[in-house]
């Protein structure tokens, strides 16, 4: 399977007010803003809007922003030289991505799933605001080190997880992730975004292989999947039975409420 994406996107400057920014993390943004500490925060920040399909980053250019994610799903993938995809993750309103330092080559492209609406930072005003607070240091390498377990735990699951540990595991961290980030609504169920192609190319496994296993979780009355809607029926039980850890997968408190948060 090849794949091929638009690289086309509409850059405007919104008067974002960063204080209710899904992304306004732990300080950071205004570590990273270039007025002085005692002035008000300038309200004009760079805004990229994406339509669904285009990348942002592409593997190979030299990246030059981190990027906020203000609004729909991304997912970071890899091309192979005969365009099979490996898909690394996927990113929702709040999350990091791309964060780095130094001008090197994108190691992965980074592709609007939905509609997306994400905020740009220029690599050099992280080195700035590395260079001006110790605490940004400290932030930053949180994230990494969040990014860098979740990473390991994918990488348990592509080597040593069956399809369906694998698959069940996945769909665990998507509904913990997105109930943190979208708590309103049903507390069982979750809008998936993506096709069981994506699900396929994040896994390792073929679309048939992902659509076989999903039936079988349907009909041990796991879960239920129908029109891109999943619902848990037994977060817990699908957990175990996955061997996932909240604390370990997620890194972080994407889920602290609990595997049936209500």
């Amino acid at each position: 399977m090849t794949h091929s994406s638009r690289h086309t996107r509409t850059l405007r400057h919104s008067p974002l007010a960063c204080g209710m920014c899904t992304g306004h993390q732990a300080g950071l943004c205004d570590m990273t803003s270039p007025a002085a500490p005692h002035k008000p925060r300038a309200s004009q920040r760079t805004v990229l809007e994406v339509p669904a399909g285009a990348d942002i980053v592409r593997q190979g250019e030299i990246g030059r922003n981190s990027y906020t994610v203000l609004d729909g799903w991304l997912f970071l993938y890899c091309l192979l030289q005969d365009g099979r995809r490996q898909i690394l993750g996927f990113a929702l309103p709040g999350d990091r991505v791309n964060l780095q330092i130094m001008p090197r080559p994108n190691a992965f492209s980074i592709q609007a799933l939905t509609a997306a609406t994400v905020c740009a930072l220029p690599h050099e005003r992280l080195v700035e605001a590395l260079q001006r607070h110790p605490a940004a240091a400290v932030t930053i390498l949180d994230l990494v080190t969040c990014a860098e377990r979740i990473a390991y735990e994918h990488m348990t699951s592509l080597g040593r997880r069956t399809a369906w540990e694998r698959t069940g595991h996945f769909l665990i961290e998507v509904y913990c992730r997105s109930r943190k980030t979208f708590p309103a609504g049903d507390a069982h169920a979750i809008t998936m975004p993506f096709t069981q192609s994506h699900i396929a190319d994040a896994l390792g496994l073929t679309a048939v292989h992902v659509n076989r296993t999903l039936r079988k979780m349907v009909a041990e009355n796991l879960i239920a999947y129908d029109h891109r809607t999943l619902r848990i029926l037994d977060p817990d039980r699908l957990a175990e039975a996955t061997g996932f850890d909240r604390d370990v997968s997620l890194a972080g408190p994407a889920c602290r409420d609990g595997l049936d948060p209500r």
